[in-house]
């Protein structure tokens, strides 16, 4: 998309990080870039309990900074958290479609400026004025004998929740090491960059 513009961030992980908990150092960036962005973002993780832990420590600054007052979550399919942890029961609790389009409608309207997701939204959805999406996590093929490799349809279908129409987007992608850099964004049938050419400790990329 011509007017759709990506950035990616180094975070490096913590060793403290363990399953689908919050990483204190992607979650800082997380929360400094929605702090910088004026409107409406969707946040991608891949697994249910990321989007949990990213729903809960998000909504617990909501108290004293503004920006987080409007936090809603929705992970796998079929499943929802909300706004608030409310819908359905919260945690992720089965919701029927009905919720998960008041979930959606709340993030069209004025209710929630800040979507968390699985790759339930990452298609079929379509909200005007998403300034921006953020991948805590990029998203990587889950079985079959490309198990692992790079899913370059889902990141294009990601990508393709904000910038719609003729408005401008940005899509930022938070990577963990040079190395996931290289195997991402270089993948086989393009010429990688020599090994130590990426800054170590954080880049962006245009």
């Amino acid at each position: 998309l011509p007017n759709l513009t990506h950035f990616y961030i180094r975070t490096p992980d913590s060793a403290s990080r363990a399953g689908g908990d919050v990483d204190p150092g992607r979650f800082a960036a997380i929360v400094s870039l929605l702090r910088s962005i004026d409107g409406k973002v969707i946040v991608f993780a891949n697994a249910t309990k990321t989007v949990a832990a990213l729903d809960e420590n998000l909504r617990a600054l909501g108290d004293k900074d503004p920006r987080f007052a409007k936090v809603a979550a929705m992970s796998a399919k079929g499943k929802s958290i909300g706004r608030g942890g409310r819908a359905g029961g919260g945690g992720g609790a089965r919701v029927t479609n009905a919720e998960r389009k008041r979930i959606v409608d709340e993030f069209r309207g004025a209710d929630t400026d800040i979507l968390i997701s699985t790759d339930v939204l990452a298609r079929g959805v379509d909200v005007e004025g998403v300034k921006a999406v953020i991948m805590y996590d990029l998203p990587y093929i889950r079985s079959g004998h490309r198990q692992g490799d790079p899913d370059y349809t889902v990141f294009q279908h990601r990508s393709g929740r904000t910038a719609r129409g003729s408005k401008l987007g940005a899509c930022i992608s938070l990577l963990s090491s040079p190395d996931e850099a290289r195997r991402f964004l270089w993948p086989a049938s393009r010429a990688p960059p020599a090994k130590g050419s990426l800054p170590q400790e954080s880049f962006m990329w245009n």
